[in-house]
C-alpha cells in the first residue's frame, strides 16, 4: 500500500511540474507574414507577328536582374527584361506570334523573391 501512495505522488508531483512549466511557458514569437510580391502588366498583348513591349510594375523592389517566366500553354516567349527607372519597373519584350488568347500567369524572379502577376492576350483582329 505504501509503494502504490509513494507512487501515486511521484506521479501527481510530475503532473504539477508539467502544468507549471506549461502554463508559464511563452509561446515562440511568429514573425510576421510578410505580402507576396505582385506584378502588375500595365497593356494587353496582341496575337500578331513581331515583337512587343509590356511594362510591367511590381509591388516590391528587386535588387537583382530578374527572370520572366509565362505559362507555357499561352505560347508567349519573352526574349528579354529590361530595367527602368528604378528596381521595381520593367519592360519585357514579348513574341506573341503563336499565343493563345486569354489570361496567363506571369512571374518575374529574382533571388528568392518571385513577383506574380497575369498577362492578357487578346486574339487577332
Amino acid at each position: 500500500m505504501t509503494n502504490q501512495l509513494s507512487a501515486g505522488f511521484a506521479g501527481l508531483s510530475i503532473a504539477a511540474i508539467v502544468l507549471t512549466t506549461s502554463v508559464g511557458a511563452k509561446p515562440a514569437p511568429v514573425p510576421p507574414i510578410k505580402a507576396a510580391c505582385s506584378a502588375t502588366v500595365s497593356q494587353a498583348v496582341s496575337v500578331r507577328p513581331g515583337e512587343q513591349e509590356v511594362t510591367v510594375t511590381l509591388s516590391e523592389e528587386l535588387m537583382e536582374q530578374p527572370k520572366a517566366d509565362v505559362a507555357r500553354e499561352s505560347n508567349l516567349k519573352v526574349s528579354s527584361v529590361t530595367k527602368g527607372a528604378d528596381n521595381k519597373n520593367y519592360t519585357l519584350k514579348v513574341d506573341a506570334s503563336n499565343a493563345a488568347a486569354g489570361a496567363w500567369a506571369l512571374t518575374l524572379t529574382a533571388g528568392a523573391t518571385t513577383c506574380a502577376g497575369e498577362v492578357k492576350v487578346t486574339p487577332a483582329e
